[in-house]
């Protein structure tokens, strides 16, 4: 072996000259026999051009505020967490938060006067001392608008609260948001070629710099792999587009991307209750037979505002007792005028209403056209 890398070695291979003949071997670079080790390129192709994210609103009115507390004891939360943000779309939520309700109407409106009604026995005094109390105690209604006025004819089983301003049962409306994908998993087909030389991979997963997540690694590279896009539902339905980056490594530890862009489109809708395939408006009151007189004038206001003709009137129920029936009679008896009416028992959705409450749950559906 030579210092500059020359080999001469002797040889009696047949097409030499004849018995052990010297030869010279001159070194080459193994790479230009064989050729180059070609680069990688990385291939992405998704089963949609873009992802959908679709935005549902649920609302229901809530008419009015609750007059009517039940005669149960109850000691009612801290009123400085009160907030309309924590009232969800359903009664107990609702009766949960209706001192608190109240409480916030006085404030704005200082010259509304309260009446607590109630029945004449001790029990019922005690309560509506104790609703008093809280109203002004904690909330900061001035004592001297907040009278209790006891009645040997009241029910014993709620106390009624009247006000001189009907401001301060008002029409809430409660809602809730639901936001679906479209797909909801994302499936990606992949391919490097020459595929055999990835030896390792991994998969980035970006929204609008404001997520970057490693969602998928691996060795040998797959044909395809999904993406969970609920994971990500909350950064997607507030963006516009997202990117998804491909990186592989070859045998010879050269790196291969590719990076595919997505785009995010938007609708939006309201979903209403639905009966029988039918889309109705839904107004819910809590209240009993007295104070449903006054609370469906009230509700007529908001009902002839939406109507531009006659309408057909659902009221729905949720007791069995017979008072319950009596004051869907009453409610029924002032929405005449606006269409046919018709009053049903819903003992499906009564599942969904705490049993205290239950006999004091009305929900006025109006079909739209």
């Amino acid at each position: 072996l030579l210092p500059n890398g020359r080999m001469i070695f002797a040889s009696d291979r047949p097409d030499g000259k004849g018995q052990l003949d010297l030869y010279i071997s001159e070194p080459h670079d193994l790479k230009n026999d064989v050729g180059e080790i070609p680069n990688t390129t990385m291939f992405l192709s998704p089963q949609v051009s873009s992802v959908r994210v679709k935005t549902e609103s649920f609302a229901e009115y809530f008419t009015p505020s609750p007059i009517v507390m039940i005669n149960d004891g109850t000691v009612f939360g801290d009123p400085s967490t009160f907030s309309e943000k924590n009232i969800s779309a359903n009664p107990d939520s609702v009766y949960k938060y209706s001192l608190g309700i109240i409480a916030s109407g006085m404030k704005n409106n200082p010259q509304s006067k309260l009446n607590l009604i109630c029945a004449s026995d001790n029990t019922s005094k005690v309560y509506a001392e104790k609703i008093k109390d809280y109203l002004t105690k904690n909330c900061g209604t001035s004592a001297e608008n907040v009278k209790i006025k006891s009645s040997r004819n009241h029910n014993k089983n709620y106390i009624r609260i009247e006000s001189n301003h009907s401001a301060l049962f008002s029409v809430i409306r409660l809602g809730e948001e639901s936001v679906q994908l479209i797909p909801p998993v994302l499936e990606i087909h992949a391919d490097a070629r020459p595929r055999g030389h990835i030896t390792s991979w991994e998969c980035n997963f970006s929204i609008e710099n404001k997520l970057d997540k490693t969602v998928k690694t691996g060795t040998s590279l797959p044909e395809k792999f999904l993406i969970d896009l609920k994971s990500y539902k909350e950064n997607l339905a507030a963006g516009y587009s997202f990117t998804i980056d491909i990186r592989g490594r070859d045998s010879s530890g050269r790196i291969a991307e590719k990076r595919l862009e997505m785009s995010i489109s938007h609708s939006s809708g309201n979903r209403l209750t639905t009966r029988n395939g039918k889309l109705y408006s839904s107004y819910v009151m809590i209240t009993e037979q007295e104070s449903a007189k006054s609370i469906t004038a009230d509700l007529s206001k908001q009902i002839k505002s939406e109507l531009a003709g006659k309408a057909n009137i659902i009221i729905e129920y949720y007791s069995q007792n017979t008072a319950a029936k009596n004051t869907a009679k009453v409610i029924q008896s002032k929405l005449k005028k606006f269409g046919k009416t018709d009053i049903r028992q819903n003992s499906i959705e009564a599942q969904n209403i705490s049993a205290k409450l239950r006999p004091y749950v009305f929900r006025v559906l109006i079909e739209k056209k």
